[in-house]
């Protein structure tokens, strides 16, 4: 009797554990295999550059600011210090031609000046010879016909004159304020000319600053280090990968709905995340549905066994305790929506 309750009780023990593993092996059928995306960030330069110093190794953790690595551009220097020698010296040539223009209006204008002034004193020297013709005039006795006749004919032939010499008055004017005009014409475009290649120079400077300040770059995220590709002193190749950074907190889960368990998805669903072997899952949202059947990564297959099935992305909380690349389950929040 004893005996039989024993062996109830162990069988019992066998069918509960039974029990609960087909319960966990039927919920991972339901669920949608997928992996955290560990986000990873490559650190390079547009430009070739000699490591100068190397301050982290692989593994470790890193917060954003923190400086990575130093490196150096001979060249670079030598082109800054170029740079800005023609900059000083487009700086001086603008300088120069602003003064000669200004020289030549002010000299144009000295010049219409005087050409006004003598002019404008001829036309006073006659004005006043005609009033004292005028008036000597007024004073002397009748004359005769002939007399008068000659002394008529003086203010008239200065009459003439002086209407002359106001029109040739405006001329000049006219004429400096054409040459003035011309002359603060060629000083804009040539200014404007000297003012652009002034701007160019600048902005280039202000790149190549730039990028001696990007020789040492700092860490764009809280994350992990990954692989440091390079030592000390050695020469790296435009766009080669030097250091690689994983987010500390990575935000992208990457899924695959099996084709033969093919389950409707919809780009602003719902989904629960789970861990695959401990106790912690979080709310996340897909926010891309792949166009495609892709196999599975060999981590994710089952047994080793070759499977396909359609890419779906989920983005999560960054406040998240998922590890990077960790294996995870996804369901979806909304009723059954498997289909055959």
């Amino acid at each position: 009797m004893k005996r039989n309750i024993i062996l109830f009780g162990i069988w019992s023990v066998v069918a509960i554990t039974l029990w609960g593993i087909s319960l966990h092996y039927k919920s991972e059928a339901d669920a949608i295999v997928a992996e955290v995306d560990p986000q990873k960030i490559a650190i390079s330069y547009e430009r070739a550059v000699r490591i100068k110093n190397i301050l982290v190794i692989p593994g470790q953790d890193v917060m954003k600011g923190d400086t990575l690595l130093e490196v150096e551009r001979p060249d670079l220097l030598f082109d800054i210090e170029k740079a800005e020698n023609e900059l000083q010296g487009l700086l001086l040539d603008r300088k120069r031609s602003n003064e000669e223009f200004n020289n030549r209006i002010l000299s144009t204008r000295i010049e219409q000046q005087a050409a006004l002034f003598e002019l404008e004193n001829e036309i006073t020297v006659l004005k006043n010879h005609m009033a004292a013709n005028t008036r000597i005039l007024e004073n002397l006795p009748a004359l005769g016909p002939e007399e008068r006749s000659s002394a008529d004919s003086i203010p008239g032939s200065s009459q003439l004159r002086v209407k002359m010499l106001e029109n040739e008055k405006v001329n000049t004017e006219n004429s400096y304020k054409i040459k003035i005009r011309e002359i603060e014409n060629e000083k804009q475009s040539e200014i404007n000319m000297l003012n652009n290649r002034i701007s160019i120079l600048e902005k280039e400077i202000s790149l190549l600053n730039s990028e001696r300040t990007g020789l040492v770059k700092v860490s764009p995220i809280d994350g992990t280090i990954g692989n440091v590709f390079a030592q000390i002193d050695e020469l790296i190749s435009p766009y080669t990968t030097i250091i690689s950074i994983y987010e500390a907190n990575p935000t992208i889960i990457k899924a695959y709905v099996n084709e033969k368990r093919r389950q409707d998805v919809n780009v602003g669903d719902d989904v629960l995340v789970e861990s695959s072997n401990r106790k912690y899952s979080i709310v996340g949202k897909i926010f891309e549905v792949g166009s495609r059947i892709t196999d599975y990564p060999v981590r994710l297959s089952e047994n080793g066994s070759l499977l396909f099935g359609q890419e779906i992305f989920i983005s999560i909380p960054k406040e998240n305790k998922f590890l990077g690349g960790e294996k995870v389950f996804v369901r979806l929040k909304k009723g059954d929506n498997s289909r055959d």
